[in-house]
């Protein structure tokens, strides 16, 4: 079931007595931050909670009513549900946990190889968890961090790959021969060490008149919207974590949402985002791969695309198929790659790939605009 946001407190200003910076929480309302500020709330019947996470220095209140009952005195309200006990707290912590991935994101752009998101108390996840960590530490056993000579790659250890089931493309969603020649768009797609570098290209790209870009970046759940508004504050584009149905349009980026493929889809003269909850492809969701076969559906040669620094093989296929329908397909280099596995792997695939430096990447797409 899915409820309306509780709605945020806007009541700020400076305590007439100790001069702290205020924020009052009434009934029905709630309010997170990580600035040192006081909170304060009102007497009453309903009841008031805080939470305080010491170590990224965040905290809300949430004064919320008595649980919401659809049968009983607030049926019909189900709209204003998150002000009610039953889903007030759970609210709250979601919003600290956005505020958060903020930290992380940050890290990101610092030179943090990766990030990984806190583990889930469900145990039937644990085994997904632990498969991830162990992925993401051997890319980081690869990744070039303050040196010039490549890192000898590392491989996955055995048990890991034996224990995981890899989909590739052809297995979730079959691939379909299109002379269509659509409208300009741009695809990218980039894993470890990616962050820096998206946000290097999309603070360089100013035009309004860009095509849309769709990204594909390998992340944790729960980073992915924290890191697209982040490259949103630096970007002269709109940098947007994509929704399902969304309508493409020039000055605009979308980030895909971790945990869900997606594509491009068209309607009539547009383009719209498709999101797919299918298996991972080459051990991720969203991949790659899924975005570049539909995009090569929907766009044929007028697409521009690139694979840009990560490990493993994501996106090398889709591509090809690109390149052979006549798009524009490129691939980072390897002496600006952090980890050059992607990069790679596409290049073994289709040798014709062109392999540009970030401030070239960044050449091509506004010779692409213009």
């Amino acid at each position: 079931m899915t409820h309306a946001l509780q709605k945020e407190s806007t009541h700020h200003y400076v305590h007439s007595k100790n001069h702290k910076w205020t924020t009052k929480v009434m009934p029905g309302e709630f309010y997170v931050s990580e600035k040192d500020e006081m909170l304060i709330t009102v007497l009453g019947s309903c009841i008031a909670a805080c939470i305080y996470d010491e170590s990224q220095h965040l905290g809300g209140m949430n004064h919320f009513m008595l649980p919401h009952s659809e049968s009983g005195a607030w049926a019909g309200n189900i709209s204003h549900a998150t002000r009610y006990g039953n889903y007030a707290m759970e609210h709250m912590i979601n919003e600290l946990i956005k505020k958060g991935s903020q930290t992380a994101v940050e890290a990101l752009s610092h030179g943090a190889i990766d990030v990984v998101g806190k583990p889930s108390h469900d145990a039937s996840l644990m085994q997904e968890c632990t498969r991830d960590i162990i992925q993401k530490i051997t890319e980081a056993s690869r990744a070039r961090v303050g040196q010039k000579a490549p890192v000898a790659p590392a491989p996955l250890p055995e048990a890991f790959i034996s224990q995981e089931k890899t989909f590739k493309i052809d297995e979730v969603m079959p691939s379909v021969s299109s002379n269509y020649l659509g409208k300009p768009i741009i695809a990218i797609a980039s894993s470890t060490g990616g962050p820096q570098v998206l946000k290097e290209i999309l603070a360089g790209v100013d035009s309004p008149n860009t095509p849309p870009i769709v990204i594909v970046q390998h992340i944790g759940v729960g980073f992915s919207e924290a890191l697209a508004r982040s490259i949103d504050k630096i970007s002269p584009l709109n940098v947007i974590h994509a929704q399902n149905g969304q309508l493409l349009k020039r000055g605009n980026v979308y980030f895909a949402p971790a945990g869900m493929h997606m594509g491009v889809v068209s309607e009539k003269e547009y383009y719209k985002i498709k999101l797919y909850d299918l298996e991972r492809v080459n051990r991720h969701k969203p991949s790659a791969d899924v975005l570049f076969r539909t995009l090569n559906t929907v766009a044929g040669k007028k697409a521009l695309s690139f694979v840009l620094t990560g490990m493993g093989d994501d996106g090398a296929m889709g591509l090809k198929e690109l390149h052979m329908s006549g798009a524009q397909s490129y691939v980072q280099n390897e002496e600006s790659c952090t980890v050059y596995g992607m990069p790679r792997a596409a290049l073994a695939l289709e040798p014709q790939h062109g392999a540009l430096t970030v401030s070239q990447i960044i050449k091509k797409i506004k010779e692409y605009v213009s």
